[in-house]
């Protein structure tokens, strides 16, 4: 099992956040009104970007090799509506057999992700998104969770076993520092070269000769000298490859990299280690094995389809009629 399996908090939590933060600006949840934003005095209103979410068939997303602009199946509006959609159908799913969140777990599971993320309410208060929000989100992902582990049981005891029998899965990956010089061509190594072997830093070589845009802004630098040092598998595969097998103060030999060439050079390299596992972090996994056991015998894809084909929907803005019929269609 992949360690992501273990973050119960990860992708259902962001996955409902999303849909709730859309439907709240749609509804003109806004301090400013009906306003989306003053451009020179000329206003954009909410409608204005409903109509173009609506229908806004790309979608910038991350990659691996940073920030692509991609084609969205559909469009990103009829997404959201389907996605919101089928939230509320989870939620009234709970409520009908019994598993509907309360707010005492509500509150704990609040209190569990801020021990987890001390910020994690200020980091998303700060980006303007409200507490209700917040909560509405943690209330869906619950739900889900317990429709897909109704009927399952998994002890304290068995997630136990399960950590001592895996702990390969349970490491804090390993983590480096790297700078790194770039380069447009192959003419361009030879002088860097010449300056490592004469005993220059890497550092001072990267500063004067580096192409890379960030190289003064990094010093030298593969990434953000201000943020925590990258997992090493969270490196594109073409640097995890070039660093494999070096020590501290290692350097690579020259790659393909971007539009260009590129050496690396290890500068801080912390070295996987065990997890701690609290109680907290115990009972993530505890839940991860029941979802995971769950997800063998309830098929949430097949409550829902049979939930909307029972409901009544009507989606109102001409713009997401024909959402839930795409959606449905879609192969």
């Amino acid at each position: 099992m992949d360690r992501k399996t273990f973050s119960i908090s990860g992708a259902a939590f962001f996955g409902a956040f999303a849909a709730v933060i859309c439907l709240a600006t749609l509804h003109g949840c806004s301090r400013n009104g009906d306003l989306l934003a003053l451009v020179n005095g000329q206003p954009i209103t909410l409608k204005d970007f409903s109509i173009f979410l609506a229908n806004k068939p790309r979608a910038l997303v991350v990659t691996e090799n940073g920030k692509s602009d991609l084609p969205v199946s559909g469009t990103l509006g009829g997404q959201a509506a389907v996605e919101i959609v089928k939230q509320e159908l989870e939620l009234q799913l709970a409520r009908e057999k019994g598993l509907f969140p309360t707010e005492a777990e509500l509150e704990h599971e609040v209190d569990v992700r801020k021990r987890q993320n001390p910020t994690f309410l200020l980091d998303l208060e700060a980006q303007g998104v409200t507490l209700d929000v917040i909560r509405k989100s943690i209330q869906i992902s619950l739900a889900e969770e317990k429709l897909v582990t109704q009927g399952v049981k998994v002890t304290t005891e068995q997630a136990k076993a399960y950590i001592h029998s895996h702990p390969s899965e349970f490491l804090n990956p390993a983590r480096v520092k790297l700078a790194f010089i770039l380069v447009r061509s192959e003419d361009a190594e030879k002088p860097v070269d010449e300056a490592l072997a004469a005993g220059q830093s890497f550092t001072d070589v990267a500063l004067k000769y580096s192409q890379a845009s960030t190289a003064a802004a990094y010093n030298g630098g593969l990434t953000d000298p201000s943020t925590d040092l990258p997992a090493i598998t969270s490196l594109a595969d073409i640097v995890q490859g070039a660093i494999a097998g070096l020590d501290l103060y290692g350097s690579s030999i020259w790659v393909p990299f971007g539009n260009g060439f590129a050496r690396f050079y290890v500068e801080k390299l912390v070295k996987a280690q065990p997890m701690k596992i609290d109680a907290d972090k115990l009972e993530s996994v505890r839940r991860a094995l029941a979802r995971r056991k769950g997800e063998q015998v309830n098929d949430l894809n097949a409550m829902l389809k049979q939930k909307i084909a029972q409901s009544t929907i009507k989606i109102l803005p001409d713009e997401y009629k024909n959402a839930m019929d795409e959606d449905a269609n879609a192969p």
